[in-house]
C-alpha cells in the first residue's frame, strides 16, 4: 500500500512540475474576467456584456464554476496563485491517473512509467483551461466505475455528484453517461439481469445528474455547438501536428500505439470496457489537438496495465532504460526542464494596454483576435474588447466580422461608424494585419500613438491630442521609407526610437532603426546596387553591424533583417561575415543579389574578402 501511495504522489509531483511554466494560453484571461464579473455581480449573466461584437445575447457559460475558482485563486495570491491552482489541478490529474493504473492492476514502475511517457505529450495543454479540471473529474468518475461489484446506491449517488460538478465546469461532461453505460461491456457483467440493470440505472441517474446546471437541458446545445465548423479557426482545434516535435511525436505514438497494440494479447481481448474507455478519449485526439490530455484517462492507464503483463518489465534493465530515454524526451520537449510560474506576455498588448488605460482613455478597443481576452481582463469596466475567443457566443457572424475588418479597410471604417472604437491595436508580426495598418496610416481620421516591437496602436483624430504621437516612423513590417527620410526628419525619427525602446518592449525597434540610421550616415541604401558603395563614414558602419546584429541574432526568422545586417558588414569592410549573412537571408530577394555581387568580389575599399 505505501509503494502505491509513494507511485500516486511521485506522478501527482511530475505532473505539477510539468505545469509549471508561464502561461500563454490567452483563453486564461476571459475565464478570469468572467470569474471576476459573477464575483461583483453576485450571479452568472444571462447575456454578454464582455465583447462588442455580441454584446447582449444570450449567454450560456458552460464553464462557470471553473472560472470562478480560477478568479478566486488570482483574488488570493495574483499570479501566483493562478499558478498554484494549475499545478494542483495537473497534478491531480496525472495522480487520479496513476491512481487508476493501479486499479487495473499495474505495476509501480510501469505505472509511472507510462505517466512519465505521456508527460511530453499532455503538457502544452496543462495551462489555465477548465479541460484539465474537466479530465480530472473524468478520473474520478471511472474510478467509481471500475470500482469492484455492481453500483449500489451509494456509489450511485457518488457518481451523480461527479458528474453535477462536471456539467457546470467543462464542456466534456456529456462523457458521463456515456462512460457509465460502457460498464455494461464489463465481462461477466452480462450474465446476470441484476448487474445489468444496476448499471443501466446508474448511467440514467449520471444524465440525469449532468441537468443540474444553470441551464438544464439546453447546456448540451452549447457544447453541441463546439463542433460547428466556426471553431475550426482556432488553432486548438487543429489535429495532431506531426514533425513540429520529434520526441513529442515519439512519445505520443508509443502511448497511443502501445495502448492499442496490447489488447492483442489473447488475455486482454475480451477486456472490452477498457478499450471502448481507450477510444472515448483517444478518438477525439485525432480530431483535434486540444483534446490530448484526455490521454492520462485511458491511454496512460492502459498502457500501464499492458506492461505490467508483459515479462520484459518484471527486469529493471528495460525500465531504468526506458526511464533514461522518456527523461531525455521531457528535457527537449518546450518548456524543457524549466520550472516557472506566472504568465507569459508575448502575445499579449500589456504595455500598449496599460498606456491608454493610464490615460484615462475609455470606450471600445478594437485588437487582435488573440488579445481579446487579456484586453477584457485588464481593461474592463473602462476599455471593452471588441471579440474574444468564445466562438460559441460570437458564432460565424461575429467572425465574419472581424474578418472583414481586416480584409477590406473599408470593412472597417463601417464597423468603427458602428461601435466608434476609442483605440485600434494591430500586431504588426502578423501578415492579416497588413490591409488594417496601411488604411490606419493613410487615414487622416486616425494618428499612431503607440509602438512597439510587436503592436502598434492608432487613436481617432481629436482624442487625446495631448498624448504624444508617431509622424515619423511607420507600423508597417517595411522599414525600408527610413532610407527615404529628409535630412530634418532623421532626429525626429531617433527621438520617436528612444521612445519606442523605452515602452520595455522596443528594443528590437530600436536596433532597427539605428541600424539603418547609422547606414543613411555612412551614405549607403538597402539597394544590393547602392550598398556596396564607399561608405562616407565608417564608424557608422560599425554602429550599424552592430545595432543590425543584435536584431538579426533576436529574429533569425526574418531574412530581411539578416539582410540588413549583410549589408552593414559590407559596410564596415566584413566583406567574409557579410557573404555569409547575404547567403543565410537568401529568402529575402535582395540577399541573392548582394551575396552574388560580394561573391564577384564587389567589397567596399579597405574590406576584407576570400575572392
Amino acid at each position: 500500500m505505501r509503494a502505491m501511495v509513494l507511485a500516486v504522489a511521485v506522478a501527482s509531483v511530475l505532473g505539477g512540475l510539468a505545469a509549471a511554466y508561464p502561461s500563454a494560453d490567452p483563453d486564461a484571461w476571459f475565464h478570469l474576467s468572467l470569474g471576476r464579473q459573477m464575483v461583483e455581480t453576485g450571479g452568472i449573466p444571462a447575456t454578454e456584456s464582455t465583447c462588442a461584437v455580441s454584446e447582449g445575447r444570450p449567454f450560456t457559460n458552460h464553464e462557470w464554476l471553473y472560472d470562478l475558482g480560477l478568479w478566486e485563486a488570482w483574488a488570493a495570491g495574483g499570479p501566483a496563485g493562478t499558478t498554484a491552482w494549475r499545478v494542483l489541478l495537473a497534478g491531480l490529474l496525472t495522480g487520479l491517473s496513476a491512481a487508476f493504473a493501479l486499479r487495473l492492476g499495474a505495476g509501480i514502475l510501469p505505472t509511472i512509467l507510462t505517466v512519465l511517457l505521456a508527460l511530453p505529450v499532455v503538457r502544452p495543454y496543462l495551462d489555465l483551461r477548465p479541460h484539465v479540471a474537466g479530465y480530472a473529474l473524468a478520473l474520478v468518475f471511472v474510478h467509481l466505475l471500475w470500482a469492484r461489484g455492481r453500483p449500489g446506491i451509494l456509489r450511485i449517488v457518488a457518481l451523480c455528484g461527479v458528474a453535477a460538478v462536471w456539467a457546470n465546469v467543462h464542456g466534456s461532461f456529456p462523457l458521463a453517461p456515456i462512460l457509465a453505460g460502457m460498464r455494461l461491456l464489463r465481462p461477466g457483467t452480462g450474465e446476470s439481469t441484476r448487474d445489468r440493470g444496476a448499471w443501466a440505472a446508474a448511467a440514467l441517474a449520471t444524465a440525469a445528474a449532468t441537468l443540474l446546471n444553470p441551464w438544464g437541458p439546453a447546456l448540451y446545445a452549447t457544447v453541441a455547438h463546439h463542433g460547428m465548423p466556426v471553431h475550426r479557426m482556432a488553432t486548438e482545434w487543429a489535429s495532431w501536428d506531426f514533425g513540429a516535435s520529434l520526441p513529442r511525436d515519439a512519445c505520443f505514438l508509443l502511448l497511443c500505439g502501445g495502448a492499442l497494440a496490447g489488447f492483442l494479447a489473447r488475455d486482454r481481448r475480451r477486456d472490452l470496457d477498457e478499450l471502448a474507455l481507450l477510444l472515448v478519449f483517444l478518438v477525439p485526439v485525432l480530431s483535434s489537438e486540444k483534446f490530448v490530455p484526455g490521454l492520462l484517462v485511458g491511454a496512460t492507464p492502459i498502457l500501464a496495465a499492458h506492461l505490467s503483463r508483459w515479462r520484459a518489465f518484471r527486469s529493471p534493465v528495460p525500465v531504468v532504460a526506458a526511464f533514461a530515454a522518456l527523461g531525455a524526451a521531457v528535457a527537449v520537449v518546450p518548456p524543457g526542464i524549466s520550472v516557472a510560474g506566472g504568465f507569459s506576455y508575448v502575445e499579449q498588448p500589456r504595455e500598449a494596454l496599460a498606456y491608454i488605460r493610464d490615460a484615462g482613455l475609455r470606450g471600445r478597443v478594437f485588437h487582435p483576435f488573440i488579445a481579446g481576452g487579456y484586453v477584457g481582463f485588464a481593461g474592463l469596466p473602462a476599455l471593452q474588447p471588441f471579440i474574444d475567443g468564445r466562438l460559441y457566443i460570437h458564432d460565424a457572424d461575429g467572425v465574419a466580422t472581424y474578418a472583414k475588418a481586416l480584409q477590406d479597410y473599408d470593412g472597417f471604417r463601417s464597423l468603427t461608424s458602428r461601435f466608434g472604437f476609442a483605440a485600434v491595436l494591430i500586431d504588426r508580426q502578423d501578415a492579416e494585419f497588413g490591409v488594417l495598418s496601411d488604411g490606419l496610416s493613410r487615414d487622416a481620421a486616425y494618428r499612431l500613438a503607440w509602438l512597439d516591437d510587436r503592436f502598434a496602436m492608432w487613436l481617432p483624430k481629436g482624442e487625446r491630442e495631448d498624448l504624444p504621437g508617431f509622424r515619423i516612423l511607420q507600423a508597417g513590417t517595411d522599414p525600408r521609407y527610413l532610407f527615404d527620410l529628409a535630412g530634418h526628419d532623421l532626429g525626429r525619427a531617433e527621438e520617436e526610437a528612444a521612445r519606442v525602446r523605452a515602452t520595455g518592449r522596443g528594443e528590437e525597434t530600436g536596433w532597427l532603426v539605428g541600424g539603418l540610421l547609422a547606414l543613411r550616415r555612412a551614405g549607403l541604401s538597402w539597394a544590393p546596387a547602392e550598398a556596396l558603395r564607399p561608405p562616407a563614414d565608417r564608424l557608422a558602419c560599425d554602429d550599424a553591424a552592430r545595432d543590425l546584429g543584435r536584431l538579426a541574432d533576436r529574429r533569425p526568422d526574418v531574412p530581411m533583417f539578416r539582410y540588413f545586417h549583410a549589408v552593414a558588414l559590407a559596410c564596415a569592410g566584413r566583406c567574409d561575415e557579410a557573404k555569409v549573412a547575404a547567403f543565410d537571408a537568401r529568402a529575402f530577394p535582395d540577399a541573392r543579389d548582394l551575396a552574388d555581387r560580394l561573391g564577384r568580389g564587389g567589397c567596399p575599399p579597405g574590406g576584407t574578402t576570400g575572392h
